[in-house]
């Protein structure tokens, strides 16, 4: 029988701060890095999907239903499509009617509520819990962006998304620093180059070498340091993924 869960969402638990040191309470926290689109890459997967119109049309009439939405809503209208229900929203409190518009109280907002159909889409969302968020240097994910699976598989010769936290490549100029995947059968070391396509504390993104097929760990070397002055580190820190890398 097939599963009704067709969709997943990768999920850290966070401590809360309501924990104490008897009992621990978590939330949840979504891993989303590397999965955000914008409306070039919807204008793709249209392409993608099949669509006869240019990419450059389908760019341009999203981009202009954009701007028609907000310019209706910010003059006082709602907007109902497929996703999504959007209506102005006012906060604050308004003691009569000869109240003033006060920034210190009052706020402008808008109002965004899922439909009935986005809703049972979300009933089909399962979640899979990746452990427990630190806060030190830790690598949460890798995402390979050709296909966008997080299960371990990556591409020779594509990008990946490294998330996690304190994970900058930094100096970027030293030797001592950069990507590593080891092949676990053959023990041979590829270093990815330090052509990093982005390079954040939350967030590396790299291109992988050829690589033949096999299994492969990873670990990141950093002297990126959060405190002080930001003076990177004397000696570099490992920071190993806990997950095996697979190159079919």
């Amino acid at each position: 029988m097939r599963s009704v869960f067709e969709f997943i969402w990768k999920v850290w638990l966070q401590k809360h701060s309501i924990s104490t040191k008897d009992s621990a309470e978590y939330r949840a926290e979504i891993s989303t890095s590397g999965s955000t689109i914008h409306n070039k890459d919807i204008a793709r997967i249209i392409i993608d999907e099949g669509s006869e119109n240019q990419y450059e049309t389908i760019l341009n009439i999203i981009n202009r239903r954009d701007g028609i939405v907000m310019k209706h809503v910010a003059n006082g209208g709602a907007v109902q499509d497929r996703c999504l229900h959007i209506a102005p929203h006012l906060l604050g409190i308004w003691k009569d009617t000869d109240t003033k518009l006060n920034p210190k109280i009052h706020k402008i907002t808008i109002d965004v509520r899922p439909t009935v159909e986005f809703r049972s889409i979300l009933k089909k969302v399962r979640i899979d819990l990746l452990g427990i968020k630190g806060h030190g240097s830790q690598i949460d994910l890798v995402t390979d962006v050709s296909t966008r699976r997080t299960d371990g598989h990556i591409t020779s010769g594509e990008d990946i998304i490294i998330s996690g936290a304190k994970i900058k490549i930094a100096p970027a100029d030293a030797s001592d620093v950069g990507i590593f995947l080891q092949n676990n059968s053959t023990a041979e070391i590829y270093k990815l180059q330090n052509r990093l396509i982005e390079n954040k504390p939350s967030v590396v993104i790299a291109r992988l070498p050829a690589l033949p097929s096999g299994e492969y760990s990873l670990s990141l070397a950093t002297r990126y340091s959060h405190g002080g002055r930001n003076k990177p580190l004397k000696t570099s820190r490992i920071i190993t993924y806990n997950q095996t890398l697979n190159v079919e």
